[in-house]
């Protein structure tokens, strides 16, 4: 069987234009005519489902093709916040906290429970998809942020980690795989655990795809790892 590969290359300036666009959302490509010409560009968010525009190149503004569940869009989703958790050997494990919508329950975290979340000068890789990274910082986060980061000054400013104390009950929403990983999102099951009063945490532990070099000496010491994060993340919640 073979197998092609297909190259996109794509004009900057209209891409920073599909941002600008819809400038809560993400965009990604989802799908290109075989000139280049025509895109079909998916926007996306946290707390909404997605919406799919045909842009052809030379014409303003994109046109809507339709709308992912758009009965949805009268009620207030749950946002899921990037925050990077410390394993207790001092790694940094990018992560997903989901959290219901109810009083009393803050819709933007403090940094002394986000932890070190990277901005696209600080870090690594800041985007796990799309261009999320240069749209919005508080969106997806791939890799933990470089030493002396801005978001390690602002942690130290907060006085270091706190816990909430909001008193819910939190379900570790492990993903599958090991070679996968979570992305920011919305995310169906974790809508209807917020829709039910649950928090709900997403972890990118050792072995996770595209994380710390993908599998370290075969598939049995990737098992291995993410069984003892799972362990040290229970015990911390």
């Amino acid at each position: 069987m073979s197998h092609t590969c297909c190259f996109v290359c794509i004009d900057l300036q209209d891409w920073s234009r599909i941002v600008k666009f819809r400038p809560n959302l993400m965009p990604s490509l989802s799908d290109i005519s075989n000139d280049g010409q025509t895109w079909v560009i998916a926007y996306s968010s946290d707390n909404r489902t997605s919406s799919y525009y045909l842009y052809r190149k030379g014409t303003w503004p994109p046109q809507l093709l339709f709308e992912i569940q758009p009965d949805l869009n009268p009620f207030t989703l749950s946002k899921m916040h990037p925050v990077v958790i410390t394993a207790r050997d001092g790694l940094r494990l990018p992560s997903y906290l989901s959290l219901p919508v109810l009083p009393g329950v803050p819709s933007v975290l403090p940094a002394s429970v986000i932890g070190e979340v990277p901005t696209v000068k600080n870090s690594i890789f800041a985007a796990s998809h799309g261009s999320a990274a240069n749209s919005n910082k508080f969106k997806s986060i791939h890799w933990a942020p470089k030493p002396a980061s801005v978001a390690a000054a602002a942690l130290a400013a907060a006085g270091g980690v706190k816990p909430l104390n909001l008193k819910l009950p939190l379900i570790l929403f492990v993903h599958g795989g090991p070679w996968s990983r979570d992305t920011w999102g919305a995310d169906s099951v974790v809508q209807w655990l917020n829709n039910r009063g649950y928090a709900v945490l997403q972890v990118n532990y050792r072995g996770s795809s595209g994380q710390y070099g993908g599998p370290p000496n075969g598939m049995r010491r990737v098992c291995m790892a993410a069984t003892t994060n799972t362990h040290h993340l229970c015990a911390g919640a």
